[in-house]
């Protein structure tokens, strides 16, 4: 490949990683985020890391509270391990400082604020997600022409660095890094020939044992290096039926020591092979009452098919949609299920491809069934229990992109295109969702599924869309990402941050920058290194203008569809309109509207909203205090948010008055 190509290719990427960085939560964020004491998910990650990592022990006596969840058994937390695992060299390593340091986290795991410790989980979050996208970037490479900034691109459209970033004491990054794992080895399984075919094969069920360990739920992973060679064999045609059964038997051994020592673990932890859940009260009330295994399979079948119409709201509803929230799922099974028909129609081995389709969609059906049986992305960020679809979805990406050939038609070329626009939003939508202190979940009980969750995401599409086109969007995203540490003091919306501020704050946010910028390094390393490739083989600019645009118009009539919407307008900004009317009438200054050095009251309504009044010669301002619509207002009305109470008032003035 030439110089300048793969040049170009480095550049962008150090723009994408960076800006997408500096605009994103860290670890030092989530120091100030976290209360002094760990509740739920989180508090249940540190246990697990710090008892392996800490106290190189299973004794979780002496974890951190696990808020709701009661210490019922031993003090373990009601979620598996696997994250504890992964996490653990990180906080032993780290840890090291804090010995140096005599932090009280050393003999008392609740006291973590500010440790190195504690870092070392964050930290650790961002190097499983970075080594994930350069194994799936690897893996593309061995069939495909690709970017690093495109394979960067679907990898964070997934809405991941919501959990990478803002919450990395989720699971999800973890769980990101074992699906990539066992997608680069499954390719490398197919590709190798000799005794290394061994060494593949065990790091796929290494990687299917941790995605087990990490959520009990990931049994449907275990057919995942199977649809892959597979998918490859018949889509290369070069399927042979001793060579596919000897790579699967290599497998199928390899999976038995590794899920072994996985139960084994769980033994040593729970006294048996699960969490024992019973003992922490009913926190998992969404699933049937086991009594037997049988009538337990049943009853979650037979629930998940009463809710099969709700599938819709999860493929292109209104609050995380997969066509734009995870493009890479939606377009990449999408595609591998077209690319699976057409080949039973138009080449030989039809019993073969038929096998193919249905274990893919077996595949399928765990995940699917999981968001189902919980219809609610549970307090968090997107339909997360869908992340093990990700590898699937760039099997069916590397293999549509094949079956065009050296010289993809038009079809191809807007298959790409839409992917990557979509992916493009996919990767901002958690950075809005981060940076906008006004929402993450609303006040609407009721979400799109119909279940009275308390709080909803519902209409989430339409307000990151709002937010994404408000004017301060860049500014305050900037101020509450990382980049902050290069900002000035006089920054707006910075003070607030150095009252939480601990002493490692800097040297921590300054190890995180330099892990993103050793992992840039390391991809565009490879881009410089990459074999010449033929130019049609990649995204032209030719097709992805049109299809950028397109799809932004799409976008912009959902915005004005929800503006307008009659549940979505402001009665009480109409209320200011009126009396701003009414004051224009009047004369500014004159009548029950006459001058006044200071805001003054001049009508309350429900809920302690204020409508106050300043004016002095010509200038005049009117704004609503309190309102609890304030936050949608300023989004849909930019022009009416108040510059000097940007986040809870709005109204009108005349221009001298802006600033009062």
């Amino acid at each position: 490949m030439s110089d300048s190509r793969g040049w170009k290719d480095v550049i962008a990427l150090v723009v994408v990683v960076g800006t997408v960085l500096a605009m994103s939560y860290t670890i030092g964020a989530n120091a100030w985020w976290y209360s002094k004491e760990a509740i739920h998910d989180d508090a249940c990650t540190l246990g697990h890391s710090f008892t392996m990592g800490l106290d190189f022990d299973l004794d979780y006596m002496n974890e951190v509270s696990l808020g709701k969840y009661a210490k019922a058994y031993k003090g373990t937390p009601p979620v598996p391990p696997g994250i504890g695992v992964l996490s653990a060299p990180f906080v032993a390593f780290f840890s090291i400082f804090d010995r140096l340091a005599g932090h009280p986290v050393i003999q008392n795991h609740s006291q973590y604020f500010g440790s190195w410790a504690f870092f070392g989980v964050g930290l650790a979050s961002s190097f499983y997600f970075l080594f994930g996208v350069y194994l799936y970037y690897r893996a593309l490479r061995r069939f495909i022409d690709i970017s690093p900034v495109f394979a960067f691109l679907l990898c964070t459209g997934t809405g991941i660095l919501f959990y990478v970033l803002m919450r990395p004491l989720m699971a999800h990054s973890f769980e990101f890094f074992n699906y990539a794992l066992a997608f680069f080895a499954s390719v490398q399984l197919y590709r190798e020939q000799g005794g290394r075919q061994w060494l593949y094969a065990l790091l796929a069920a290494v990687a299917v044992a941790l995605a087990w360990l990490t959520r009990l739920h990931a049994i449907f992973p275990v057919l995942l290096p199977v649809v892959i060679v597979l998918g490859f064999m018949l889509t290369l045609q070069t399927y042979g039926r001793r060579v596919f059964l000897s790579k699967v038997g290599m497998y199928a051994l390899c999976l038995v020591p590794c899920f072994t020592l996985a139960i084994l673990l769980m033994y040593g932890i729970y006294a048996g092979p699960a969490p024992k859940l019973e003992a922490y009260g009913n926190i998992y009330s969404y699933v049937p009452v086991y009594t037997t295994l049988l009538k337990f399979v049943g009853d979650v079948l037979a629930l998940v098919g009463s809710r099969l119409l709700l599938v819709p709201v999860i493929l292109v509803g209104n609050s995380f949609p997969l066509w734009c929230f995870m493009p890479i799922v939606f377009f990449g099974i999408g595609g591998l299920f077209i690319h699976g028909a057409l080949a039973m129609r138009r080449q030989g081995r039809r019993s073969l491809w038929a096998l193919w389709v249905l274990l893919a969609f077996a595949y399928l059906i765990g995940p699917v069934s999981a968001v189902l049986l919980w219809r609610m992305p549970g307090s968090a960020y997107g339909f997360r229990y869908l992340y093990p679809l990700v590898p699937l979805g760039f099997l069916g990406f590397v293999l549509w992109r094949l079956r065009a050939g050296d010289s993809p038609g038009v079809a191809t070329r807007v298959f790409m295109a839409v992917v990557l626009v979509a992916s493009l939003f996919g990767t901002m939508a958690p950075v809005a969702f981060n940076s906008n202190p006004v929402w993450g979940y609303t006040q609407s009980p009721v979400n799109e599924f119909g279940l009275n969750e308390g709080v909803s995401a519902r209409d989430n599409l339409y307000r990151t869309i709002a937010w994404l086109r408000h004017p301060s969007f860049f500014r305050v995203s900037l101020g509450y990402g990382p980049g902050f540490v290069f900002l000035p003091d006089s920054y707006p919306g910075l003070s607030h941050k150095h009252s939480f501020m601990h002493q490692n704050s800097y040297k921590q946010i300054y190890v995180m920058f330099a892990l993103w910028g050793g992992a840039t390094m390391l991809l565009g390393m490879h881009a410089l290194r990459r074999r010449e490739q033929k130019l049609a083989a990649r995204v032209s600019a030719g097709m992805f203008l049109p299809v950028a645009g397109t799809m932004v118009l799409l976008w912009h009539g959902c915005y004005v569809y929800y503006q307008h919407r009659p549940e979505a307008a402001s009665a009480l900004l109409e209320q200011a309109r009126s009396l701003k009317d009414e004051i224009a009438a009047g004369g500014v200054g004159s009548g029950p509207y006459g001058l006044r050095d200071g805001f003054s009251i001049i009508k309350t309504g429900e809920n302690n909203v204020q409508f106050l009044y300043r004016a002095s010669g010509a200038e005049h301002k009117l704004i609503i205090l309190n309102a609890p619509d304030a936050g949608m207002v300023v989004l849909f009305h930019p022009d009416e948010r108040d510059p000097m109470r940007p986040w809870w008032a709005y109204g009108f003035w005349t221009p001298g008055a802006q600033s009062w």
